[in-house]
């Protein structure tokens, strides 16, 4: 179906999509309005996020692609101005979180996502995600962490540095990495 719970399904898509790729918080997703969006310079920004701080987070290409597309489609039935919210229900007004955590949680269960874990997966979830594939990938590239984790920092709109030094540990699949690296 279109909807869920009175909410378009492709919105919802695009929303865990601009989670997984930008460590936004949910609440930092939902409160963006057309003027946050600088899609020629394929950033966003956060205005007051945790703490009230202010920041600017890149985008990758294909998610910038994806929300001129969102955008269009969206504008049929929200209008378009820079107060527009980017997600909003199909009647135009804003989506609030209870409405996306609820659609999130219908659809990790009809795709029986985490199915036999202690505790389903949420969307806050996405924002570890993306630390940890941040992390994950300036490894693989040989990049300083140390250098490299300042930026993550600031991108995710910490505090400080030791918020985000929670994302510096071994994943299953660095271990497995190492011991091949020792077996061969």
């Amino acid at each position: 179906p279109a909807t869920l719970v009175g909410i378009d399904s492709e919105g919802m898509h695009l929303l865990i999509g601009l989670l997984y790729t930008t460590g936004l918080r949910i609440s930092e997703a939902l409160a963006l309005n057309d003027a946050d969006l600088d899609l020629d310079q394929a950033r966003l920004r956060v205005r007051k996020g945790k703490f009230g701080k202010d920041r600017y987070v890149p985008l990758h290409p294909t998610t910038t692609a994806r929300l001129r597309q969102w955008l269009r489609r969206r504008d049929r039935y929200a209008g378009s101005s820079a107060a527009t919210p980017v997600f909003c229900n199909p009647r135009g007004r804003r989506l609030d979180r209870r409405r996306a955590e609820d659609f999130f949680r219908r659809l990790i269960q009809a795709c029986r996502i985490g199915a036999h874990a202690p505790a389903a997966p949420r969307l806050h979830d996405l924002r570890h995600t993306y630390a940890c594939n941040c992390l994950q990938r300036w490894q693989q590239q040989g990049a300083d962490l140390q250098v490299m984790l300042p930026i993550l920092s600031t991108v995710m709109g910490h505090v400080n540095l030791r918020s985000t030094q929670v994302y510096l540990h071994t994943t299953a699949a660095q271990l497995v990495r190492a011991a091949q690296t020792f077996h061969d």
